[in-house]
């Protein structure tokens, strides 16, 4: 569900400290909840919240398609918390149990943020893997 939403935090991440629209959602595994996240996107695409409760799938993909925004690049930080007593009743975990939180800008080619979130997963819940390859080619220098 979306709400107007000043989010002085975020918004002051994005360096703009405009209004924000948010909105909140749980992704749900099959037998529990998987996290809980915060979208924040700009005002002028309120619109999409009317989509949302029929979408499956990336919420950016369907900004693309509703709006013909332009995705550039995405910048995650992952960071470790502890969940608090509302958020481990949302995500059905114990309170002070380990958690992880994954803040994401997708941002246009002019740098500008489509969306940020904030998405918080009880530490079972969340896998990050990453394969880095040494370039086996001779450089020239």
């Amino acid at each position: 569900r979306g709400s107007l939403h000043p989010c002085r935090n975020v918004c002051q991440a994005l360096g703009d400290g405009q209004p924000r629209l948010r909105v909140r959602g749980i992704r749900r595994g099959v037998d529990k909840p998987l996290c809980a996240t915060d979208l924040y996107m700009p005002v002028l695409h309120q619109s999409i919240v009317e989509a949302l409760p029929n979408h499956k799938g990336s919420v950016i993909l369907l900004m693309q398609r509703l709006f013909g925004v332009e995705l550039k690049e995405i910048e995650q930080v992952i960071e470790a918390t502890a969940l608090s007593k509302a958020q481990a009743k949302v995500l059905e975990a114990r309170v002070g149990s380990p958690a992880l939180v994954t803040r994401r800008w997708h941002r246009d080619p002019k740098g500008h943020t489509l969306i940020a979130s904030i998405s918080i997963y009880p530490a079972d819940r969340y896998r990050y893997s990453v394969l880095l390859r040494q370039n086996t080619t001779p450089s020239n220098g």
